[in-house]
């Protein structure tokens, strides 16, 4: 899946329609209809490798996750609180373990570092697992309030409630729906998404209102949660920060080129990026300075200082996988589809000196077929650096290899060399590849090539794509709370 691609004919579609004219209720609908048509793009692409990955519903995990919804909402109910901010986050995205216990490692690590200086309440929107040790009294679990809302869009839907009032002309919309099937070849169904949105939107002013804070964060505006989110902020007059959650590039979907945007912008686009260095947020400011409605600001990884200020519980089993004397090779992982074939192959043509530590992706693992044909090679463990902490392997590795994953630019942050293979990175990081310690291949013999040049000389690696200095951290924080 090549994203340039797609980015190359969403641009054209941009440049044929009047997006400033568009509509929907009291918002421009164009970033929904733009990431509708992506995933529809998207599953042309993904169909086939995932298919080993199509599972029956398990209708009791269901129930208990429901069950489990009503429960924690009720211990700890929305109530009327002034405070300073408020985090949407989902621990279902972005949990680590540690020390035995669930860890959002971008809330907490907020929560971390600004909770003795500003109020902040944490809004959990993800579905709830039974497990012990996930709830937490401070937080609010709203799962369940998403869920009754969207059983009210799809009511809407069938019955067409307010229907004038919540759908777009004919013609605005059959004239979108010509030229994205012309420039596509496919058609795309939007309008049941842009009414879900508006009414998770109505759930969060009211959420809003009760707390009254200055800021409200969120860790991905571009799916409909997050959507909704940045617009009823919009209409509360509030302050939305996205704070960086991935590596955005020159042609990542919702981060790049963003052609014929309105002067007053997007209002399900948040209002401020929180960034984690100068590298990233050039990117978004290439299109952003078209506007004055949204705008960028550093403030460097959050996980990355609490991991470097406060965690101190290191792996005691590291030593035991990763053993010094040998090359530690460590491979991020994200599902089939984009793992590279010829790396089997390129294991074979190393000694036992090398060694190859796989590391799952926590929501996108690999299917057990390919799991079985890497551990068949030679000096081959997942299951070890699958379930350890990414930050602790990254000392203890010499080479990292991904595909196009953030982790690269936390393994720079850590002084390793980390080797590419997907087209996505050489198009999207383009401008970054071949210096500080970042490298493409796209067949054995390059990538065996590389390995082994990498693996007799150790290069001086600068972190440039990530700040991890607190101090810069409670500048941009306190910049944005100034902003009311």
């Amino acid at each position: 899946m090549d994203t340039k691609e797609f980015i190359e004919k969403i641009n054209i579609l941009e440049k044929k329609l009047n997006l400033c004219a568009l509509r929907y209720v009291d918002f421009n609908p164009w970033p929904h209809i733009r990431i509708s048509v992506f995933n529809r793009w998207n599953l042309t692409y993904t169909q086939e490798a995932t298919k080993h990955k199509k599972r029956k519903i398990d209708v009791s995990l269901k129930l208990k996750h429901f069950f489990y919804s009503v429960i924690y909402y009720l211990k700890n109910q929305i109530k009327p609180q002034s405070v300073d901010v408020v985090y949407f986050t989902r621990m279902d995205w972005f949990e680590q373990n540690i020390n035995g216990k669930c860890f959002n490692k971008h809330s907490d690590s907020f929560l971390s570092i600004f909770s003795e200086k500003y109020l902040v309440k944490v809004i959990e929107m993800g579905p709830i697992s039974p497990t012990s040790d996930l709830y937490t009294k401070d937080k609010i679990y709203i799962s369940i309030l998403l869920k009754f809302a969207r059983l009210r869009s799809t009511i809407a839907s069938y019955i067409g409630s307010n229907l004038d009032r919540n759908n777009m002309d004919l013609p605005v919309t059959n004239e979108i729906n010509k030229e994205i099937s012309r420039v596509f070849d496919f058609n795309v169904e939007y309008i049941d998404g842009l009414r879900r949105i508006d009414t998770y939107a109505r759930l969060f002013e009211r959420i809003l209102s009760k707390y009254n804070p200055k800021a409200v964060f969120l860790e991905c505006f571009y799916y409909e949660y997050g959507m909704a989110i940045s617009l009823a902020c919009h209409r509360l007059g509030i302050n939305c920060v996205e704070y960086q959650h991935g590596a955005p590039n020159n042609y990542q979907l919702m981060y790049a080129r963003w052609n014929n945007i309105p002067n007053e912008g997007y209002e399900t686009i948040p209002s401020v990026f929180w960034m984690w260095g100068d590298s990233p947020r050039k990117v978004i400011d290439h299109w952003m300075c078209k506007t004055q409605a949204h705008r960028t600001i550093v403030g460097g990884n959050l996980w990355m200082i609490y991991y470097k200020t406060y965690y101190s519980n290191k792996n005691l089993n590291l030593k035991k996988h990763y053993k010094s004397g040998r090359v530690n090779i460590l491979v991020t992982l994200y599902g089939d589809e984009y793992f590279p074939e010829y790396l089997l192959n390129t294991i074979l043509c190393f000694s036992n000196n090398h060694y190859w530590h796989f590391r799952n992706h926590p929501t996108n693992p690999i299917s057990t077929e390919l799991k079985n044909k890497i551990l068949a090679l030679p000096n081959t463990e997942i299951e070890f650096s699958s379930n350890a902490l990414l930050f602790d392997l990254f000392p203890a590795s010499d080479i990292h290899i991904t595909g196009y994953s953030t982790a690269a630019f936390e393994a720079q942050s850590f002084e390793i060399p980390t080797i590419f293979t997907h087209i996505n990175a050489k198009n999207g990081y383009s401008d970054l590849i071949g210096r500080n310690g970042l490298y493409y291949t796209n067949n054995e013999k390059k990538a065996s090539d590389l390995i082994k040049k990498l693996s007799i000389s150790k290069q001086k690696i600068h972190p440039e794509y990530i700040v991890s200095d607190v101090n810069i951290a409670y500048s941009a924080m306190s910049k944005i709370m100034k902003v009311v």
